[in-house]
């Protein structure tokens, strides 16, 4: 038994309690341990610690020392939080931890949708970090284990990838912002997911598509820019055309770019400031 699947079953069985309850993940199936996980206290130290790590091992057996030093159950005790309001779902995709953000969303998939203080769920650290395999993960369980709840309906805002943080980003918002003109792979997962995504706006009127331009990203813009607006409607906030006019240097390959997505975004009927 190789080290992941031996860690894999520890947490299953820690998640075992002397009820039984059923922890699929569903919310039908689990509101005793939502309860729990809601009134969690503050994360224990060595937790913290073990996450930093990255060992896998190392967490469960400091997951399991807390819950018998602390008299809890673990399910509890992953619920608990850090003062910013992170979880160790949270934290692991801050790390970058791969492999304990793996196991904590496959075994305690209701963290997933847990937010912080500033309004961010784990979807939105892993997109600001640009992590693919974090993102994979996260979609693939959140997938696996809500499906019926918030994924039957289009463009529903409650999905994940649709929930906004304190400044009214969604994890989209936060990939284009922190590309800086380069790759358009974790922008590219997101919007496969949800192409009306490139028009939502933040608190600033700002959409994802308006953001990837006025950063001069226009790898990413053009990527964008193939979502249609739903039923029709015309573009809403900041103008992607008045971002484009910020300015950039007269590099030949980004002033190229840059002028065909001007004259794209200029013949273009939507693109009309309210």
């Amino acid at each position: 038994m190789d080290i992941d699947t031996r860690c894999s079953q520890m947490m299953e069985d820690l998640m075992k309690s002397p009820l039984e309850r059923n922890l699929t993940g569903r919310p039908e199936d689990s509101m005793q341990m939502q309860e729990e996980i809601q009134t969690s206290k503050v994360l224990a130290a060595e937790l913290c610690k073990a996450i930093r790590s990255g060992s896998v091992l190392d967490f469960v057996e400091a997951l399991k020392e807390t819950a018998v030093t602390d008299k809890k159950h673990v399910s509890s005790i992953v619920g608990q939080v850090s003062n910013a309001g992170n979880t160790v779902l949270h934290m692991a995709a801050y790390y970058g931890k791969v492999e304990i953000l793996q196991l904590l969303a496959t075994h305690v998939p209701q963290l997933i949708t847990r937010r912080n203080n500033t309004g961010d769920t784990v979807l939105h650290i892993a997109a600001r970090n640009w992590d693919e395999s974090s993102i994979h993960i996260i979609l693939s369980c959140y997938k696996r284990h809500f499906e019926n709840k918030y994924l039957k309906k289009e463009n529903n805002e409650e999905a994940l990838w649709r929930m906004r943080n304190e400044h009214g980003n969604t994890p989209l918002h936060e990939a284009v912002v922190m590309a800086y003109g380069g790759p358009v792979e974790v922008a590219e997962i997101l919007f496969e997911e949800d192409e009306g995504g490139a028009h939502l706006e933040n608190k600033e009127g700002k959409s994802p598509l308006c953001l990837a331009i006025q950063n001069r990203n226009y790898k990413v813009a053009r990527l964008l820019l193939q979502a249609p607006f739903p039923n029709g409607e015309r573009h809403r906030g900041s103008c992607p055309l008045h971002a484009e006019n910020s300015g950039f240097p007269k590099d030949s390959a980004l002033w190229s770019e840059g002028i065909q997505t001007s004259k794209f975004l200029a013949s273009n009927p939507f693109w009309v400031r309210n």
